[in-house]
C-alpha cells in the first residue's frame, strides 16, 4: 500500500491544455474515484500516475518520494485497462503471470502466485482457456488478477468496466469492492460513470475540461455540491434546476420568484446577494413529492418511468420549465394527467449567477 500526492499538476497537448493546476492527495488504502465527463482528462491524469505519461508541470509523489522521472516499472503501480489488453495466444494463466516472467520470478513462485490469485477470483477453472473462449466479465477478471499477481502498492482502474454489459457492470463492480476490503490496497479508479463512482469510492475526485471542481466522500458531494457543474453531473437522475430571481434574503432563508413562477422558500444564506439577483435553484427528483393538492408547483405529467419501487414522472410545468420527481412504489399517475409537487424548503439547493453554492441552513 502507498499514498499518492498529485502538486500542482498541468498537462498539455500541443497548445491544447488538458489538466490544470491539479491538486490531490491519495490516503494509503484508500479507494479514490476520480470521474468526469469524457474529455476531461481523467485518464491522462492516472497515465500521469502510472507513469505512462510525464506531467507538462507539477509533481507526483509516492509516500512521500517524487517519482516524476522513474519508469513506470518501478513505481509499484499496476493497471487494469478498458479493454482487458489480454494476449489473445495466451492461457489465462499465462497472462496473469506475464509480467512476473518478465521481471525474472521463478517459473515455481509465478505458479503459485497465479493460482492463489485465481483461487480468490474464482477463475481456477478457467486457467488453461484462451481469452477468445471467455466471456467478458471472465476476461476482466483476468486483467484484475495480472495486476493481483504483482502485489503492487498501488492498482489503477481506467473505466474497466465501459465495455461490458449492465449485469456484468454489477457484479465486477461488487467485486472490486470486495477485492478493496479484502487487501486494504490503494486504489485510483477513472470511470465516467457517476453509479459506479458513487457506490465504489471512499472519496471521489471530480473533474471538469481538466480542472478539479471537488473533492470528498460521495454523500457530501451529493448533498452539498460545490457549484452547478457538480449539482448536475453527480446524481441519477440529474438534479431539477429552476431559473429565478432573489426576492428576500437573511439569515434565516431566502425567497426566490421562479421565473415565471411563484415565490419559493429556501433554506439558504443568500445575504451576501442584491435584491433582484439571479439565481438557480436546484431539487433532487427524490424530494419533490407529486400529488393532487395544492402544492409548489403544477404541471401536466409527460412521461412516466415505473421502475417497480419508485416511479419517476416527467412534469411539464405552466412555468415553462421541466422537471422530474419522484414517486414511491407503483405510482397512480398517469401521462397527461394534472399534478402538484410539493418542494420543502430544505430540499433546496441555491446558486448564484455564477454558479457557486451558497451555504444551506441544516436543522439541528
Amino acid at each position: 500500500m502507498a499514498s499518492v500526492r498529485l502538486k500542482g499538476i498541468t498537462h498539455r497537448y500541443q497548445r491544447t491544455e488538458v489538466l490544470r493546476d491539479i491538486t490531490l492527495d491519495i490516503e494509503d488504502g484508500e479507494l479514490m474515484v476520480i470521474v468526469g465527463p469524457s474529455g476531461c482528462g481523467k485518464s491522462t491524469l492516472l497515465r500521469i500516475i502510472a507513469g505512462l505519461e510525464r506531467p507538462s508541470g507539477g509533481d507526483v509523489e509516492i509516500d512521500g518520494v517524487r517519482v516524476n522521472d522513474v519508469e513506470p516499472a518501478q513505481r509499484g503501480v499496476a493497471m487494469v485497462f478498458q479493454n482487458f489488453a489480454l494476449y489473445p495466444h495466451m492461457t489465462a494463466a499465462e497472462n496473469m503471470g506475464f509480467a512476473l516472467r518478465n521481471l525474472g520470478t521463478s517459473a515455481r513462485e509465478t505458479d503459485a502466485r497465479v493460482r492463489e490469485t485465481a483461487r480468490l477470483l474464482q477463475l481456477e477453472p478457467l486457467l488453461d482457456r484462451l481469452p477468445g473462449q471467455m466471456s467478458g466479465g471472465q476476461r476482466q477478471r483476468v486483467a484484475i488478477g495480472r495486476a493481483l499477481v504483482r502485489n503492487p502498492r498501488i492498482f489503477l482502474f481506467d473505466e474497466p468496466l465501459s465495455s461490458l454489459d449492465a449485469q456484468l457492470r454489477i457484479e465486477m463492480r461488487a467485486e472490486i469492492a470486495r477485492l478493496h476490503q479484502r487487501f486494504g490496497s490503494t486504489m485510483v479508479y477513472v470511470t465516467h460513470d457517476q453509479v459506479e463512482a458513487m457506490t465504489l469510492a471512499d472519496r471521489i475526485a471530480i473533474l471538469n475540461a481538466g480542472k478539479l471542481e471537488q473533492v470528498g466522500a460521495p454523500l457530501d458531494l451529493y448533498r452539498s455540491p460545490r457549484n452547478l457543474f457538480v449539482a448536475r453531473f453527480l446524481g441519477a437522475p440529474r438534479m431539477n434546476l429552476l431559473e429565478g430571481e432573489l426576492a428576500s434574503a437573511s439569515a434565516a432563508g431566502a425567497e426566490v420568484r421562479v421565473r415565471g413562477g411563484p415565490v419559493l422558500r429556501v433554506a439558504a444564506i443568500a445575504d451576501r446577494l442584491a435584491a433582484n439577483a439571479r439565481v438557480t435553484l436546484g431539487i433532487r427528483p427524490e424530494h419533490l413529492r407529486p400529488g393532487p393538492s395544492a402544492g409548489d408547483l403544477e404541471g401536466q405529467v409527460s412521461v412516466v418511468e415505473r421502475l417497480g419501487d419508485r416511479t419517476l414522472v416527467h412534469l411539464d410545468l405552466d412555468i415553462g420549465a421541466e422537471v422530474l420527481c419522484e414517486d414511491r412504489g407503483e405510482s397512480p399517475i398517469r401521462v397527461g394527467e394534472r399534478v402538484h409537487v410539493h418542494a420543502p424548503a430544505g430540499a433546496f439547493h441555491l446558486f448564484d449567477e455564477s454558479g457557486i453554492a451558497l451555504p444551506r441552513i441544516v436543522a439541528a
